[in-house]
């Protein structure tokens, strides 16, 4: 548990390295807390993660918030299948400047995830991806009290767009 002055901040993103390894039931979550009383989980883990990987959660929500509190919590369900558990470093809150992307803008997903701020999303090898052979897929299909954001890391410039459309495929239940 920290607390983070975003006062004067734009586009804050907390960026960290993790690896993690849950049993069955287990999970980890991200909170924050504009309070100190009521958390909104923002980032779930389950499952296994055994090589670091760069998570990256868009705190523009929160932007000019003095007294962030940010906490990483783990919830168990206290069988015998366990664990290594959940390994975080290399914790940093940093302004994001991102740039700027131009039209036509389009994404399949099959070159990563390079130009989004995943914070709980994932790619996925896909048979019945409609272009390319990659899928965008939240990582924690259960976690429906909370929302996943998934945050363009750039802006697209429209100043010279007539008629702009955003078309996605969305399969869901």
């Amino acid at each position: 548990l920290t607390a983070i002055d975003l006062s004067g901040t734009t586009w804050p993103v907390l960026r960290f390295q993790e690896q993690y390894d849950f049993g069955s039931g287990d999970r980890a979550y991200l909170e924050v807390s504009t309070n100190g009383t009521s958390w909104t989980p923002i980032y779930s883990v389950s499952g296994r993660q055994t090589n670091w990987q760069t998570s990256k959660i868009d705190l523009s929500p929160y932007k000019n918030q003095d007294n962030l509190r940010i906490r990483f919590r783990i919830q168990a369900n206290n069988d015998a299948n366990v664990g290594d558990g959940w390994k975080i470093a290399s914790f940093e809150i940093f302004e994001h400047t991102g740039g700027t992307l131009s039209l036509p803008f389009r994404e399949d997903f099959s070159s990563g995830l390079g130009n989004w701020i995943t914070g709980g999303w994932s790619t996925r090898e896909s048979a019945d991806a409609v272009k390319g052979s990659r899928i965008l897929a939240d990582t924690v299909n259960d976690l429906h009290w909370s929302d996943l954001y998934l945050t363009l890391e750039k802006n697209v410039d429209l100043t010279t767009a007539t008629d702009p459309q955003l078309v996605f495929w969305y399969r869901g239940s």
